[in-house]
């Protein structure tokens, strides 16, 4: 899970520092892809995986893991 969580962080952080002086078109806005497509849903399916992955192994205490994903949620929202 260690491993997973700093993976996703560290490509959040990537995102979060790639500069975005353009403001989208409007024509973007409606290209951006949605539902399995999208980026945001590609990375909550793999923080559910990763956390699934996680309770197996080592069982940790719910607190754990929702912090994760909390962490992990705060991360793409940040990036997006």
């Amino acid at each position: 899970m260690k491993l997973s969580f700093a993976f996703l962080l560290l490509c959040s952080f990537l995102l979060a520092c790639t500069p975005n002086d353009k403001i989208p078109s409007q024509e973007a806005v409606q290209n951006e892809r949605s539902g399995r497509d999208n980026l945001a849903y590609k990375w909550a399916e793999l923080a559910l995986i990763a956390t699934a992955r996680d309770t197996e192994k080592f069982k940790p205490r719910p607190t754990v893991t929702s912090r994760y994903l909390a962490l992990i949620f705060v991360a793409v929202f940040d990036a997006w």
